[in-house]
């Protein structure tokens, strides 16, 4: 019976000398180990026939076929034929091994900058929390929202969550516009004895909710959604109490600030990320390298050990301490309380006592706070440092944070040396394989990196490979031309300034930038044999601006070329008839 795998999971196949009670207690736990063998047999196939997976799982046919359609109503299974069967998101979701705390900073540390990990940490110690404490009755639990252009990872985070939790991604990420009431909050239903009662929405009962495109919705929708953002542990809907178990994380379209949508009481119980300036193409090669695969470490909310509620000194740090951490604008959306909430999720997840988790949840929140300007420079620093002070005096520099701190920085220098090491890909000399190698050492030891000394070294280090790989790059070149090897031409450019201004505002954003610029004739082909579109600036400051396939308009190389382009020839009256803006042209 080890494992509780056997041929039969009838309750009237435990022993005859047994109590009923005691055979049908059997029986179910037969069923559960079965079903959960079953699911664990398709975990690593793309799908499979029943007698393959009775095969793997040690189930007879009939049992696997039994189980399956059990497993199909709830979800976990679909067809894909007419004899096989694979596991849908939310059966791969519990085919995964269970979340340690390795598995889960393995996960998160493919997210596409510090500031999606910092969110998403915050998120399931939220959902760690609230789905054990919310019970008690606590209220003013804080909810989160991304925010700026598409394909920055916004809709990421909500998925990653989702999964790792055990949940069915489509059900809990949802369009808000495409939800109504029923979907969102529930409906009146018959009782059986002519008269109606309310039956919760589904999603209220969930441990996690992502509302996309929030910005989109209207009317009595919009009044829906922000109910489910005041922060309560419950709800009174059609006069009856019910329990808002789901923490919320939404997010806005480009160009959608939260401070514009949102009323002020619900933005002071958000923390929010600008996920602008985020590499579009890095989001996609996250994406891809989190969900591609069969499964995820999954959480067992059920099974987790919450320690009690916050101490006194925990709120006092978050309710009276923290916010000086803040730009001065920046302190009405302060969120206070509500992180100290969920700093026993924190403790939970990641085995600490309450001080660090106190410390790790404001570093995180300071982190998002960061991307809006909203976290102070010095504030930043000080987390950065081992052991730092999490505290910033009143009378310190006011500036906004630029950058993430050491955490951003040590992120930053892995992706340039990522996008070096994948610029040599395709060459096979024998400095291209030792400068791949180099790269990829420097990557794993910036990952191990804890001080900002440290970085600071291999910060040196990279500059030196980099210097290695651009004079790499310019033999490469040199031999291309000397075997005759040509650039791609494109149509001359445009006789005035005027006519290029004309062409931008007429396309927009809608095509990529690297061919639109080189059209245009302010970019030109970057001959690099290594298979992947580049373009460099061709003025004479942009020069070293160097545009990739896949960038977006937002990008820094982007905007450097085309304010050059627009600076050289003002219009009469001085003002630019083009406006360079994050998200893009306008």
């Amino acid at each position: 019976m080890s494992g509780f795998r056997t041929e039969s999971d009838s309750p009237t196949d435990g022993p005859t000398d047994s109590p009923t009670r005691g055979a049908a207690a059997l029986g179910r736990a037969v069923g559960e180990a079965n079903a959960g063998a079953i699911v664990a047999a398709l975990g690593g196939r793309r799908d499979a026939t029943v007698t393959e997976i009775a095969r793997a799982s040690g189930v007879s046919d009939r049992r696997v076929r039994d189980h399956l359609y059990r497993l199909a109503a709830a979800g976990l299974v679909e067809r894909t034929g007419a004899t096989r069967w694979r596991l849908t998101p939310a059966g791969g979701a519990q085919a995964g091994p269970p979340a340690s705390r390795a598995d889960l900073a393995r996960v998160l540390d493919l997210l596409p900058s510090e500031a999606h990990r910092a969110l998403a940490r915050l998120v399931l110690a939220a959902v760690v929390a609230r789905w054990h404490r919310g019970v008690d009755g606590a209220t003013g639990w804080p909810s989160f929202g991304l925010w700026e252009p598409p394909g920055s990872g916004k809709t990421t985070v909500g998925r990653l969550c989702a999964r790792v939790l055990g949940l069915d991604e489509y059900a809990v990420v949802r369009v808000a516009s495409d939800l109504d009431r029923a979907e969102l909050l529930g409906r009146r239903v018959p009782d059986g004895t002519g008269a109606y009662r309310f039956a919760p929405a589904l999603a209220l009962g969930r441990p996690l909710l992502c509302l996309d495109e929030l910005d989109k919705v209207r009317g009595e929708a919009r009044a829906d959604a922000l109910r489910l953002l005041q922060g309560d542990s419950a709800l009174v809907l059609e006069g009856e109490r019910v329990r808002l178990a789901a923490s919320v994380l939404v997010t806005f379209n480009a160009g959608a600030d939260p401070r514009d949508v949102l009323p002020a009481d619900r933005l002071r119980r958000m923390v929010h990320v600008s996920t602008v300036g985020v590499h579009e193409a890095e989001c996609r090669r996250a994406a891809g390298q989190l969900f591609d695969e069969a499964s995820l470490p999954v959480l067992d909310l059920d099974r987790i050990d919450v320690p009690a509620g916050p101490g006194a000194e925990v709120r006092r740090y978050f309710d009276e301490e923290l916010v000086r951490s803040l730009v001065a604008e920046a302190r009405a959306l302060y969120p206070g309380h509500a992180l100290s909430l969920i700093v026993p999720g924190r403790m939970a997840l990641g085995g600490t006592d309450e001080e660090e988790a106190a410390r790790a949840v404001a570093a995180d929140y300071l982190v998002c706070a960061a991307t809006w300007g909203g976290a102070r420079t010095t504030a930043l620093a000080r987390f950065a440092e081992p052991g730092g002070a999490p505290t910033v005096a009143d009378d310190e520099d006011d500036t906004p944070a630029g950058a993430i701190g050491l955490a951003e920085v040590r992120a930053v220098l892995c992706e340039t040396a990522k996008a070096d090491r994948r610029a040599l890909a395709r060459a096979k000399d024998t400095e291209a394989i030792a400068l791949r190698g180099a790269l990829a050492e420097l990557v794993a030891q910036l990952k191990a990196a804890t001080t900002a000394a440290e970085v600071e070294d291999l910060g040196r280090i990279l500059a030196g490979l980099q210097h290695r790989a651009r004079r790499h790059e310019e033999a490469e070149v040199a031999r291309g031309l000397a075997a005759g090897r040509r650039t791609r031409s494109h149509p001359a450019a445009p006789a005035s300034r005027a006519a290029y201004l004309a062409e931008l505002a007429r396309i927009g954003s809608r095509e990529p930038p690297g061919p639109v610029l080189a059209r245009l004739g302010l970019a030109e082909d970057d001959p690099l044999p290594t298979g992947h579109g580049r373009w460099r600036g061709n003025g004479r400051s942009t020069r070293g601006a160097v545009v990739h396939e896949g960038d977006t308009w937002h990008e820094p190389a982007v905007q450097m070329i085309l304010a050059e382009a627009i600076a050289a020839e003002p219009e009469p009256d001085g003002r630019p008839t083009l406006a360079l803006v994050p998200g893009g042209l306008a």
